[in-house]
């Protein structure tokens, strides 16, 4: 579950667990969530953990922050998990 500046929990059946944002920079809200689960389920299609994934999700969220509008760059997925040390 996103819960916006406050970050995210995440559990399956085994734990729950609550990871703050990454976010240092917020230009503009908007498309932070669709990042978030983009970067969630590629953390999963890349055999992350749910918890490593959300990770991924947090990463992925903390750059679209840093800019304005819906659309905005982004790294690959390589370069965001070595920028956000995820």
């Amino acid at each position: 579950m996103t819960l916006g500046k406050d970050g995210v929990i995440v559990a399956d059946k085994n734990i729950m667990q609550r990871f703050d944002t990454l976010a240092t920079k917020v230009e503009d809200t908007t498309g932070a969530g669709d990042a978030f689960w983009s970067g969630f389920y590629t953390g999963l299609i890349k055999g992350r953990s749910i918890l490593d994934s959300a990770k991924v999700g947090l990463a992925a969220s903390a750059f679209k922050l840093r800019y304005i509008g819906a659309i905005s760059p982004m790294p690959s997925y390589e370069e965001l998990i070595k920028e956000f040390n995820v």
